[in-house]
């Protein structure tokens, strides 16, 4: 079960569950007298649930807009554990984002006051599983335990793995209270394993590396650099010293060397980056591992991206559409932020964020002209985004003009911004401290007939209230449109060369909020007819610092 929405449907079926607690088979000051067990980290076993399938993490997703508080736990006979090994030294388990006030938990019933066995804090590391070894392992007697983990954090977390089966074994703490999934209607596991020792793992593969996870953009540019990211992860039973990535590209190779201890299950994010040379169209991409020392490779992958030559995309153009009354709104913000980091160049994105508002229901941060666009595009709801102005496919089947922004990665953004412009432009500033006095020149070249170009002035960092989050919370959005806010129509020359210039004064406010120099830039973009349906794409777009 695929579930972006997943707590829109958990609080209203909250009514209707009933409270699940597990018989108690032994108590924490039991399991705190058995004797130390010294952890032997080249023999350890993965008991649990564990899926890593690759460039579909969205498939598991939920979450909140803003920090909440979050425990899930899957159940783990005495049976199982005894059948694997002699004690529980760890947990594994996926998450996803910067999460907080994060600990694993091993217990003993589903009550975090007073069944837990062991427990340990741990820091969120980059790339998805975490790895977290208790202080002291807890000796297997027998009797079933609960293992799982405990955050804080805003925004989606990865951690359910879809199945066709209604599973017993799976639950969650929401609001305080304990509830089954299969209870929930849900279909699925926590991935969430026991890190287990002391058993018998001759029968098991000794060593063996796989490629998770792995991120490859549909698209890149001839004479630029192309970026993958992946996880390697120790899929054997031995500990190994670290792991050789070898990637190619149109025939050039490279080897990403990754110097690294993984224990069983492990894994290490690397970044695969490969100049691209002077092609154009289809070339082929693969990407393996090898384990250091041993002649065992992974599993070899390959795909085919689109290089693109012609006119180059100063910058794709990402339209939110927001208000501070709404609750889902972080969530996608945070999403949006965190493919535009993960970018190898950043700067290849405008974005900017059209509040409006339910009638009734004021916002503080809008202009005149934001919903010209909102109703030029149809956005009747909120969040939603656009990059382009044209239909993407912003998940795997799913193809849109308006999508919620929540699905946005960098995989997403990288395949589309090497795709070729229809327009080239040029965008300069001039800025007098003294006087506030903007001037603004666009200049370049359409490739279509019919053009219309857009600048405004758009600032960063604006505290203010939000629905859905906790704390300061900084807004981005437009202070002014220096043209119509749907855009100035172009006189281009016979070869569709194009200049024109604007003039505005930037005040000491906007409305309640300071205008911020430092925290504003100026942004253009080129694009055919917003209330066209069939020519409406953004041809290019830049922005610039209005300070230098």
């Amino acid at each position: 079960m695929k579930i972006k929405n997943f707590f829109n449907a958990l609080i209203m079926a909250f009514l209707a569950i009933v409270l699940f607690v597990s018989c108690e088979p032994r108590s924490a000051e039991e399991n705190e007298n058995e004797p130390l067990i010294t952890l032997n980290k080249d023999e350890i076993y993965l008991l649990g649930n564990c899926t890593d399938p690759i460039n579909s993490r969205e498939d598991g997703r939920f979450g909140m807009p803003s920090d909440y508080t979050v425990a899930v736990f899957t159940m783990l006979t005495g049976e199982k554990l005894l059948a694997h090994g002699d004690a529980i030294v760890g947990v594994r388990a996926l998450v996803d984002g910067e999460v907080s006030d994060a600990e694993v938990i091993v217990a003993n019933k589903l009550d975090l006051d007073n069944g837990i066995v062991a427990r340990k804090s741990f820091s969120y590391v980059e790339g998805g599983w975490q790895y977290v070894l208790l202080d002291k392992p807890i000796k297997i007697t027998g009797d079933t335990l609960y293992v799982g983990y405990k955050i804080t954090s805003a925004g989606f977390v990865i951690g359910l793995e879809p199945t066709s089966k209604m599973t017993s074994t799976e639950y969650m703490l929401w609001n305080n209270e304990w509830y089954k999934l299969s209870e929930m209607g849900t279909k699925g596991y926590w991935s969430i394993q026991a890190i287990v020792q002391g058993g018998d793992y001759s029968a098991e593969t000794q060593y063996a590396v796989s490629v998770d996870n792995l991120s490859v953009p549909e698209a890149t540019r001839a004479n630029s650099e192309f970026k993958a990211t992946l996880e390697v992860r120790n899929a054997g039973i031995r500990l190994i010293s670290g792991v050789d990535v070898i990637a190619n590209i149109d025939g050039q190779e490279k080897t990403i060397s990754v110097d690294k201890e993984l224990m069983n299950g492990q894994s290490a994010r690397v970044d695969v980056l490969l100049p691209i040379g002077e092609v154009e169209g289809t070339v082929e991409f693969s990407v393996k591992a090898k384990v250091k020392g041993q002649d065992i490779e992974s599993d070899e992958f390959k795909s085919s991206l689109n290089v693109y030559a012609g006119l180059e995309r100063n910058a794709i153009l990402i339209e939110q559409f927001t208000g501070q009354n709404c609750s889902n709104c972080p969530a996608g913000a945070a999403a949006i932020k965190k493919a535009i980091s993960e970018l190898v160049n950043p700067d290849k994105v405008c974005w900017i964020a059209h509040h409006t508002y339910l009638p009734g229901v004021g916002d503080a941060f809008t202009i005149p002209g934001n919903f010209d666009v909102t109703n030029a595009l149809g956005v009747s709801q909120y969040p939603m985004c656009n990059i382009n102005r044209k239909e993407v496919e912003y998940e795997p089947g799913q193809v849109k003009l308006i999508w919620h922004p929540a699905a946005t990665t960098s995989s997403l953004l990288a395949s589309l911004i090497p795709m070729s412009a229809d327009a080239t432009i040029e965008l300069t500033r001039e800025f007098n401290v003294d006087t506030r006095e903007l001037k603004v020149k666009v200049a370049g070249k359409s490739l279509k007939d019919l053009a219309y170009i857009t600048v405004l002035v758009n600032q960063d960092n604006m505290i203010a209230s939000q629905a859905g989050a906790q704390g300061e919370y900084k807004h981005t959005s437009p202070r002014a449109f220096l043209t119509k806010s749907t855009g100035d129509k172009l006189t281009l020359d016979a070869e569709g060369n194009y200049s024109v210039e604007y003039t505005y004064t930037i005040p000491e406010k906007v409305g309640s909020f300071a205008c911020v120099l430092e925290d504003m830039e100026v942004v253009a973009f080129v694009h055919g007819d917003i209330n066209d349906k069939n020519n409406r794409e953004i041809y290019n777009a830049d922005k610039i610092d209005i300070l230098n």
